[in-house]
């Protein structure tokens, strides 16, 4: 209502890993849980769907739900990061031949490069769509999904008095500083693209650019769209 509202909380791991009691004894009143929930195993990440289980079978979920409801009891709220927390778990699934994001003609080299090192998939959302599509899926599945200890959905929870769309992902800061050297080649090329794009709606002509610019690197043709994802820290001598 027209009430104030002050959380005062601490950030757990796991569910099972703090008693509800003694927080409360403490003076808390909310908590910001990480952690993985078993939300996925590697058939239902292929569909794009949370694991089902059968209230109170002991399952990671059943425990996670449980504990949301403990919570809700105690009066505790929850200050939640699983909108953008998709567990190790579900790569097995989503990468698997006819998964749900498997249509394009690229799928291949997209699970290729999903399997190497060198950026992660919280960056990736930014502008791969098939990672954007995962983790609106995966939003979509948590707010959607009914607690059978409360009879709610997520969504609809007052418990949950913040979601996180995202935590310390610093997109900006890491690849300007660092470069993109370490990206597999599929998502440099990719994000690459968009870049040029970008350049060419803004600028229009090499002569604009240069006039902005002062400068372009040999071997760069806006219409070609090969301008170089730049500039970045490590080359500012350049």
């Amino acid at each position: 209502g027209d009430q104030r509202l002050r959380l005062w909380g601490v950030a757990r791991h796991r569910t099972d890993a703090f008693n509800i009691g003694r927080l409360k004894r403490m003076g808390f009143n909310a908590i910001r849980i990480w952690g993985d929930h078993g939300m996925y195993d590697a058939e239902s990440a292929k569909q794009g769907k949370f694991v089902t289980y059968t209230k109170g079978d002991g399952s990671e979920m059943d425990k996670w739900d449980r504990s949301l409801a403990e919570c809700k009891k105690a009066g505790m709220f929850i200050m939640c990061p699983s909108l953008l927390y998709i567990s190790k778990n579900a790569k097995k699934g989503y990468l698997q031949d006819g998964s749900f994001l498997s249509e394009g003609e690229d799928w291949d080299d997209w699970k290729k490069a999903m399997q190497q090192k060198g950026v992660g998939i919280n960056h990736l959302k930014f502008f791969d769509g098939r990672v954007k599509k995962l983790f609106f899926k995966h939003a979509s599945n948590f707010l959607n999904h009914v607690n059978p200890y409360t009879g709610k959905r997520n969504a609809e929870e007052e418990m949950f008095c913040l979601f996180e769309n995202d935590n310390e992902n610093a997109f900006l800061k890491w690849p300007l500083e660092r470069g993109f050297a370490k990206w597999p080649a599929y998502f440099r090329a990719k994000l690459r693209k968009k870049w040029n794009n970008w350049l060419l709606a803004k600028y229009q002509t090499r002569q604009a650019l240069l006039q902005a610019w002062k400068k372009l690197e040999k071997n760069q043709s806006l219409q070609q769209k090969t301008i170089k994802l730049a500039p970045i820290y490590t080359a500012r001598n350049k």
